[in-house]
């Protein structure tokens, strides 16, 4: 599970959902700003997308152990949210 510390708190959430950057590819877009103080990360798969909660669950926890392990590797510091598209 992603440590406490790499969480988006919510007034960076609601920043960079206003003014990040937009990446999308397939089912996926990533919002993000760069040059924050730490690294943060956010998961959102929405309700129309999955249904089931067990499956949205799942989703997001698949997610975060990869961010866990790619965490260390990462050059820049920036808040990201990856989510889900619809479809």
């Amino acid at each position: 599970m992603l440590s406490k510390q790499h969480h988006l708190p919510r007034q960076l959430w609601k920043d960079v959902r206003s003014r990040g950057v937009v990446f999308s590819y397939r089912n996926v877009s990533i919002r993000l700003i760069k040059n924050t103080k730490e690294k943060r990360f956010s998961v959102v798969v929405p309700k129309k997308g999955l249904k089931s909660a067990v499956d949205r669950n799942i989703m997001r926890r698949r997610l975060y152990s990869i961010l866990e392990e790619i965490i260390p590797n990462l050059q820049s510091v920036a808040a990201i949210i990856f989510w889900r598209n619809n479809g």
